[in-house]
């Protein structure tokens, strides 16, 4: 799902990015699409890391839901501040959060990858150990 998400968060800016001066539909759609695709990234999160075998605790859970609040709460300020001097600011700022996205999303997939295959290569030993 959450790749799904990125993908749609994709489409979604790039319509923002290439629209944001010419058509005004095609803002609307792509913000659309950039709102549907950041409203499940969230709780699409909590139950993939407990699916891959970690525990959510509340401290977890905590630090996850407190940094994107703490996102929501200085995109305004900072969009605010520039938005007179720098029209395509909001645009900007999705689009480095497009950009942050895939990074923090390329390295959550690969170091849950590692951490795949580090617990099957330890089945693997159990099992040679129990045989």
């Amino acid at each position: 799902m959450i790749i799904i998400d990125l993908f749609i968060i994709t489409i979604g800016n790039l319509l923002v990015y290439s629209m944001a001066n010419t058509n005004m539909i095609g803002l609307i759609i792509g913000y659309i699409l950039l709102g549907a695709g950041f409203s499940s990234v969230v709780p699409s999160l909590f139950p993939l890391l407990e699916q891959r075998g970690y525990t959510v605790t509340d401290w977890i859970g905590s630090i996850i839901t407190f940094s994107g609040g703490v996102a929501q709460v200085l995109a305004p300020y900072i969009i605010g501040i520039w938005i007179d001097q720098i029209p395509y600011v909001l645009v900007d700022f999705t689009f480095l959060s497009i950009i942050t996205s895939t990074i923090i999303f390329t390295v959550m997939f690969l170091i849950m990858k590692s951490d795949q295959k580090q617990r099957q290569l330890r089945r693997q030993q159990q099992n040679q150990q129990h045989q």
